[in-house]
């Protein structure tokens, strides 16, 4: 049963990723990419961007950490960290 909760976080961590992923990254494109001629993403192919980029990049950290909570409160902390990014590229999409 501890099994299944741990898996269940790891889920739940991965699909709050994705989701962050698929509200950052499209404003992101259409704030900086489209004015030099590429086509507007949504939210959807956000996601699937992101996923794909994923493929060729390699993990981050060491490899699965044995302690859940260090490895939810990392997967927390980059969520933050994708929307302060939001906010410094609203900040930058202002000025240009």
């Amino acid at each position: 049963m501890k099994t299944f909760g741990k898996f269940c976080a790891v889920l739940t961590a991965m699909m709050l990723s994705a989701v962050t992923n698929g509200i950052v990254i499209p404003h992101l494109w259409n704030w900086f990419i489209v004015p030099l001629g590429v086509v507007p993403i949504g939210f959807w192919l956000a996601i699937g961007l992101s996923l794909f980029v994923g493929l060729f990049t390699p993990p981050s950290g060491s490899g699965f950490s044995d302690d859940l909570l260090t490895a939810l409160l990392k997967s927390f902390f980059i969520n933050v960290c994708k929307f302060l990014s939001l906010g410094l590229g609203a900040i930058v999409n202002l000025f240009v």
